[in-house]
């Protein structure tokens, strides 16, 4: 955990959960939402494969600004039905862009110490 995100393994590869991407709210302190270790669910948002890069992002399963930092266990408990309920609500004329990892799987957030 950083000042600015969290760097998080998602089945073996490590990604960038940016702490604008946590909350559609500003956070202060990154530590107030997430600790070292701490299991969450994100969403590959982007896949920069020529800068081997993987953005993360947890504010899409937020139904309203700043509800992750009120309720962070339930919105994480039901991550993959609001994700799924906000594909399906999307009119099919202006289809939001697919990341190109579709995973939504359980992760721990790391420090960089932890993965040297």
């Amino acid at each position: 955990i950083k000042p600015y995100g969290a760097f998080v393994d998602v089945g073996g590869v490590t990604g960038l959960l940016h702490i604008r991407q946590i909350s559609q709210n500003r956070i202060d302190s990154l530590s107030d939402v997430l600790s070292e270790g701490q299991n969450i669910k994100v969403l590959v948002a982007e896949v920069d494969e020529w800068k081997g890069r993987i953005s993360l992002a947890t504010k899409v399963f937020e139904n309203y600004a700043g509800e992750l930092l009120e309720n962070f266990d339930e919105v994480m408990a039901n991550a993959e039905t609001r994700w799924d309920e906000k594909q399906s609500g999307e009119s099919e004329s202006t289809p939001k862009p697919k990341p190109e990892v579709k995973s939504k799987p359980e992760v721990k957030a790391k420090t960089e110490e932890e993965e040297k």
